[in-house]
């Protein structure tokens, strides 16, 4: 038994056919850190929620001391297009089915503080004290020992803080130059 499917030609697109497959397939590879790739397949139009690589399923971790995932990348030297990890949407702009690839490095912290001048001497900030545009300038410990100008600055708001995003596993220290007399802490 043959069965007859009604097609309307109007319904092409500059008469190519464009299929949809039911299943949108995300191959993810660990890219370096530990664990093989994994495949996950979602219903076509509904939700993909882009794995973190830290997820039981996934079990991706990386080797090197001071690392982590930074985000998953559609190339896997890092140069396509970034995704984050643990973020659920439709995705129009990606072409199933696709490979994303874990992008590990340094793991970041963070340094800040306040520039202020001490109106009460009790070596502590306190409300209104702060020091506003401020130029804080960051230093980061070389090999041998030396503190170097990393050209990284911040400038201090109304509270008199500044912050900077750093890599962490490294040696940091701040400079500023205060034109007010009076007690300085940090």
């Amino acid at each position: 038994n043959l069965a007859t499917i009604a097609f309307d030609i109007n319904l092409l697109n500059n008469d190519e056919v464009n299929y949809y497959p039911n299943q949108i397939k995300i191959t993810y590879d660990p890219n370096g850190g530990t664990g093989s790739q994994v495949i996950k397949q979602y219903g076509f139009n509904s939700n993909v929620i882009l794995e973190s690589p830290t997820n039981i399923e996934l079990g991706f971790t990386t080797n090197i001391p001071g690392y982590e995932f930074k985000h998953w990348n559609t190339l896997a030297d890092g140069t396509g297009i970034s995704y984050a990890g643990d973020c659920t949407g439709v995705y129009p702009n990606l072409i199933f089915p696709i490979t994303l690839y874990a992008i590990w490095g340094p793991q970041t912290g963070t340094i800040s503080g306040h520039v202020f001048q001490d109106g009460n001497n009790n070596d502590i900030y306190d409300t209104g004290e702060g020091l506003v545009s401020r130029i804080v300038s960051l230093y980061q410990k070389d090999s041998l020992g030396n503190f170097n100008d990393t050209g990284i600055t911040a400038t201090t708001n109304v509270d008199g803080w500044y912050t900077f995003d750093v890599e962490v596993l490294q040696s940091y220290k701040v400079v500023f130059k205060v034109l007010d007399t009076g007690g300085v802490g940090v």
